[in-house]
Parts: structure tokens; C-alpha cells; sequence
């Protein structure tokens, strides 16, 4: 799925660059969660979180940057978010995540346990020091790679890797003082 939607933002966002408008709704429709559970682990206000993704596509729809492919969009739309958020909370002085349902041929009982252990998940990131949580949600939220991520939180490759490293195993230090068993990579 995540290569047809590669495919798909792709041909979306090169007729937006020719000039169609209203390819950045369709944009914003693929890309609008994941950046507003991204920017919602700043300021902790999901109402702000989606003011500030709409804005980032507002701005997107103004300035019109020429990018080579699908990732450097999700770059730039993630670098803009984080940095929207960054100044929200610069001018608030101020420093949750959520969502899913019941996949094909799942039971509802399986389907409340994913759910809750996603909640427990989504909860012990919220709790994880800044840093920490935007690594794990880029790289499995929004499966970034290693470089996209350098890109956004300004860090090298190896600086990613370790946060990575620390941020995994400090969930999965938060799962179990919670008794909550979960896989993760």
C-alpha cells in the first residue's frame, strides 16, 4: 500500500506543480493525519495540530516548491509542520496522539485488543521526551527513511540511529512498567 500511495502522491503533487489547484486537497487527504499526529506531539492540542496542518498546506499552496519526488514532498510538508509547530509554541510558551478499526475477517474482540495496545503505544510515546517521539513517529508512523528524518530534526544518519536505538528501547521500557506486551522492530 505504501508504494501505490508513493505512486499516487507523486502524480498528485506533479499536477499540482503544472498548476492544478486543487491537487493540494487530494495531497492534504493522503497526507493530512500523519502530520497532524506528527505536529500534535509538540503541542499536545489536536484542534492546534490540525490548524497548524492546514496552515502547512495552505502555505504549500502558495509557495508551489519544485521537488524531485514523493519523499522530498513528505520531507518538506514534515519539515514545515515541525516548524510551525516550533513557533506556535515559541509564541504560547507552552511545551495524545489517536485513531483505526476492525480490519477484514477480524474478530471484534481481537480488534479491541489491537486497539487498546495502540492506545497504550500512542500513550507511552506521548510520555517519551520530545526527540525520542518524532523519531519513532516518522520512521513507523510514517515510515520515513533514516535520511528523510536527518533531514527534518537537522541531525546526521548515525545521530538518527542512536535516537532510534534510545527511543525503542525506552517504549519498550514504558510498556513493560505498564505490563503491556507489544512487537515492535
Amino acid at each position: 500500500m505504501a508504494e501505490r500511495e508513493s505512486s499516487t502522491t507523486v502524480s498528485i503533487y506533479a499536477r499540482f506543480f503544472r498548476g492544478e489547484r486543487e491537487a493540494v486537497a487530494e495531497l492534504a487527504a493522503l497526507h493530512r493525519t500523519g502530520l497532524v499526529l506528527f505536529i500534535n506531539g509538540y503541542v499536545r492540542n489536536l484542534d492546534v495540530a490540525e490548524d497548524l496542518a492546514s496552515d502547512a498546506f495552505a502555505t504549500l499552496l502558495i509557495k508551489r516548491p519544485k521537488m524531485k519526488n514523493e519523499t522530498h514532498f513528505k520531507t518538506y510538508l514534515f519539515s514545515m509542520g515541525k516548524n510551525a509547530a516550533l513557533s506556535y509554541l515559541r509564541k504560547n510558551k507552552r511545551v495524545p496522539l489517536e485513531q483505526e478499526s476492525i480490519s477484514e475477517g477480524e474478530t471484534p474482540e481481537s480488534a479491541l485488543v489491537r486497539e487498546e495496545r495502540r492506545r497504550a503505544v500512542v500513550a507511552a510515546i506521548g510520555k517519551m521526551k520530545g526527540e525520542y517521539r518524532d523519531v519513532l513517529l516518522l520512521r513507523f508512523y510514517e515510515e520515513l527513511s533514516v535520511d528523510d528524518i536527518a533531514k527534518i530534526l537537522r541531525k546526521n544518519k548515525k545521530q538518527v540511529y542512536n535516537l532510534l536505538q534510545r527511543a525503542k528501547s525506552t517504549l519498550k521500557e514504558i510498556l513493560e512498567k505498564e505490563n503491556i506486551v507489544y512487537e515492535a522492530d
